[in-house]
């Protein structure tokens, strides 16, 4: 019996009203959205969200800043429910392209995921990622592609 239920993301982020993500695949969709969630843009508090552009790309000097960056991406993860330890976390921050990408290996309570980062939002589909673009997560028999529209790509280790 899965202990948490998270309402799954459709293409546009939008909540999918009759799909439903279970255990690993409800942490590892929590994690996707609190990474997205940035310092300032939800009106209940403007103090929650991963500070992007307080700290991290419209400051100067974020190349040499980038164990600093690493922190407050990975401090995010670490305060979403049920993660329970990060075993692993890279970070490349790019100063003149202004692109950052982020990898983490995550444990849960229900099991273990890798976090790839990149920008823009990623979509959330039903159906299986076409090779060498996209991964699929799999938990069981659930599963939750996660098309890389260059942004989180969530895996299962």
């Amino acid at each position: 019996m899965s202990q948490i239920t998270y309402r799954q993301l459709g293409p546009n982020n939008d909540p999918v009203w009759t799909s439903y993500l279970t255990d690993l695949d409800a942490v590892g969709q929590m994690i996707m959205t609190r990474l997205n969630l940035f310092e300032g843009e939800w009106w209940l508090d403007l103090n929650d969200g991963l500070p992007l552009w307080q700290q991290i790309l419209a400051v100067s000097g974020a190349n040499a800043r980038q164990d600093q960056i690493s922190l407050l991406i990975q401090q995010r993860i670490r305060e979403t429910p049920f993660v329970t330890e990060i075993t692993e976390a890279k970070i490349n921050y790019d100063g003149n392209s202004r692109s950052l990408t982020f990898y983490a290996v995550v444990k849960t309570q229900f099991g273990s995921l890798t976090i790839e980062s990149a920008q823009p939002s990623p979509t959330v589909t039903p159906a299986p990622p076409p090779p060498g673009n996209n991964f699929l997560l799999e938990n069981g028999t659930d599963s939750l592609a996660l098309e890389d529209g260059s942004s989180l790509l969530l895996l299962e280790t």
